[in-house]
């Protein structure tokens, strides 16, 4: 007989449970960089130029960068209030009173005085520190006409204010006090609208709406240097700049943009653009962005970067169609854009927008 094969033993069962599989460790949610962090409003409309986005502010009406370019100056119509916007922390500090009509908004590069003008025609000037008003005009002082712009001096020795209506011109007041500086001969009846202070801050440009021209001040000497006539053809101004130096005057008209030498008054370059709303200076003095607003002819906004030593077109950028666009703001070290609208402001890195 053949040896019977014994059968191998069953293990033995094991009365230790059955070891149970790890429940995955829950991810924690990682926040953003504070640098790269997006202030985001409620609105789904799609977002232009989103690589290039550093925020999007709601309901801010209008704003200023400081002279650093490190923070905004924020007056939100809404709630009729101003706060300082730091572009690192994305903190606000406590808010100050606004002018119940403001309708536009200027900071010293000392960053002493907030200067507010209102649709009424009234100038007022608050210590950013502690928002007290140091002064504030009447209405009857300027004709009741809205103040358009409002701009400092680098020392922050003077305001310039321009107004709209028929009893128009330019006024310069001293900063500290309120009262009309003097010597200067500005042109009563003249419109003046759209300001630009050179980077060295010895000139002032401002548009005269009603002859086409541009008028360049020497703050030192408080006289006109020069009187830039535009032809009328090419449509009314609708923004100024300066470049790098005042040799780089840039206006922008309804059809053309062009640029002349703040001292000497040439015209340095001229090139024909889409129809422009408003204007600003990026990158050094290397691009001239404009918009374009909707019209009954064409719906579509757009954000256009100009070459500024060429005149070429470098990229379009559609914009929301719906919004009310507000004029460009670039920030002093020109590497940043912000676009105000009656519904949020975009705020964009210059560099990323080409």
């Amino acid at each position: 007989m053949s040896a019977k094969t014994k059968r191998p033993k069953p293990a033995p069962r094991s009365t230790k449970p059955a070891a149970r599989k790890a429940k995955p460790a829950p991810q924690r949610k990682v926040k953003p960089s504070p640098k790269l962090k997006v202030t985001s409003s409620k609105s789904t409309a799609p977002v232009p130029a989103k690589a290039a986005l550093v925020a999007v502010l709601p309901k801010v009406t209008h704003l200023q960068f400081t002279a650093n370019s490190q923070a905004l100056l924020l007056a939100r119509q809404s709630t009729k209030t101003l706060t300082l916007y730091d572009l690192e922390t994305r903190a606000e500090t406590p808010p100050l009173k606004a002018l119940p009509t403001f309708s536009t908004i200027a900071m010293s590069a000392d960053s002493r005085y907030i200067a507010m003008g209102t649709s009424t025609g009234i100038v007022a000037v608050d210590s950013a520190q502690s928002g007290k008003t140091l002064w504030k005009t009447k209405a009857a002082d300027t004709g009741g006409n809205e103040i358009e712009e409002l701009a400092f001096s680098l020392d922050a020795s003077l305001l310039f204010a321009a107004t709209a209506g028929d009893n128009a011109w330019l006024r310069i007041y001293n900063a500290a006090k309120g009262d009309l500086a003097t010597g200067f001969d500005t042109i009563q009846g003249a419109t003046c609208r759209h300001l630009a202070l050179s980077n060295d801050g010895l000139f002032l440009a401002h548009a005269e709406i009603r002859s086409n021209s541009v008028l360049v001040w020497h703050l030192p000497s408080r006289q006109v240097a020069h009187c830039i006539r535009l032809p009328i053809p090419n449509g009314p101004i609708v923004g100024l700049a300066f470049g790098a130096t005042v040799r780089q005057l840039h206006i922008a008209q309804k059809k053309h943009l062009s640029t002349w030498n703040g001292e000497t008054g040439q015209l340095v370059l001229d090139f024909e653009i889409p129809p422009a709303q408003s204007l600003a200076v990026l990158l050094e003095g290397n691009i001239l962005a404009t918009t374009q607003s909707a019209s009954e002819e064409n719906p579509k906004q757009f954000l256009h970067m100009h070459s500024a030593p060429t005149g070429r077109l470098r990229r379009s950028i559609a914009l929301p169609p719906k919004l009310a666009l507000s004029r460009l703001i670039a920030s002093p070290n020109t590497l940043l854009l912000a676009l105000p609208s009656d519904k949020h402001t975009y705020l964009w890195r210059a560099e990323k927008l080409l």
